[in-house]
């Protein structure tokens, strides 16, 4: 194009911060796999094959808990509570992306109250019957071992408690 001149440096892409290993790219990948597989498991309510994915040393977290939950031993736990409280709990996976061991996911989770739900703080809310479904983000960092190291949850609590126990209409 005539009058148009470029006056930026050419940019040299042999240089190394623009370098893209091959490593990092299948640890990506593999990171991305084992989420899946997560995901998979939990869905089809194997247990013990979700928890074989994750590292001894687990962190983690969700809005419904104030503090971290953390080790294998209290993720179980957790587990076991809200497998009571809804059974039929799955996530719907719309997206996921990953840089490296970190793995973003976008999650729709969907599950129906049979049982009571255990959350620290409080006392249990009875089951309700009522089926739930709400958008949520989920972070996870893999270790090199391929366990996930982290797992946290981000969603509107209020949304998920105003769909278990909606308000009652004057």
């Amino acid at each position: 194009m005539k009058g148009v001149t470029n006056d930026s440096p050419a940019v040299d892409y042999q240089r190394p911060e623009y370098e893209m290993s091959t490593s990092d790219t299948e640890v990506g990948k593999n990171s991305m796999d084992i989420v899946r597989s997560f995901i998979t498991t939990w869905n089809d309510h194997d247990v013990n094959a979700t928890m074989e994915l994750l590292d001894p040393s687990i962190v983690f977290q969700s809005p419904l808990f104030s503090d971290p939950v953390r080790g294998i031993k209290a993720r179980t736990e957790v587990n076991d509570n809200f497998m009571t409280s809804m059974p039929d709990f799955a996530y719907r996976l719309i997206r996921i992306a990953s840089d490296g061991d970190y793995v973003a996911t976008e999650l729709v989770g969907t599950g129906t109250s049979t049982g009571p739900a255990k959350l620290p703080g409080r006392d249990p809310i009875p089951p309700t019957g009522r089926h739930v479904e709400f958008p949520m983000a989920g972070f996870f960092r893999v270790t090199p071992e391929g366990k996930i190291a982290e797992e946290r949850y981000y969603y509107d609590r209020l949304v998920l408690l105003q769909q278990l126990n909606p308000p009652t209409q004057s």
